[in-house]
């Protein structure tokens, strides 16, 4: 009595490999969405972070034009500073509300105060003099109102231009 031969010539995968080749593509893809929705809200709050320290260098940098090209320092406060602007001989006032966080500067007696930074990003602010007619500025952002970590601290300071 012979054997029978019996030759398997269909080529393809089982259900079976079919199956767990799923299952794996499966996992692949929900362990890549997990790790680009990590990396989506990381670079949200990277730019988040970034717009807030444009907003305080660019806060830093008015407060510097404005004194730099003053005729004088008038008088000056730890939270604020009254100078004599360049163009006017009116008292311009840039000051620190502490209460609401707020930067303001008004231009004259009866102007209308104008808010350089708006309240909560601006946690201090103060003015020294360090010798005559050279004042320090120190700012604190915070930048992330949750997390007190993230504060950026900015020093520099000015010398008005007609005492250069």
């Amino acid at each position: 009595m012979g054997w029978i031969k019996i030759r398997y010539s269909e080529k393809g995968f089982t259900l079976v490999e079919l199956l767990i080749s799923l299952a794996i593509l499966g996992i692949v893809v929900l362990a890549s969405t997990g790790v680009l929705h990590m990396a989506s809200q990381s670079n949200q709050t990277v730019i988040t972070d970034i717009s807030q320290v444009k907003q305080a260098r660019e806060a830093i940098d008015a407060i510097m034009d404005e004194i730099h090209y003053s005729r004088g320092i008038v008088k000056y406060t730890k939270t604020s500073i009254t100078y004599t602007d360049f163009n006017d001989t009116a008292n311009t006032v840039l000051s620190y509300n502490t209460a609401t966080g707020t930067l303001t500067v008004q231009r004259g007696a009866s102007g209308t105060p104008i808010t350089i930074v708006n309240g909560g990003i601006l946690k201090n602010f103060a003015v020294t003099q360090n010798v005559t007619n050279i004042y320090s500025f120190s700012m604190t952002f915070r930048y992330n109102p949750n997390d007190a970590t993230k504060d950026l601290n900015i020093t520099t300071t000015v010398k008005p231009f007609t005492y250069l």
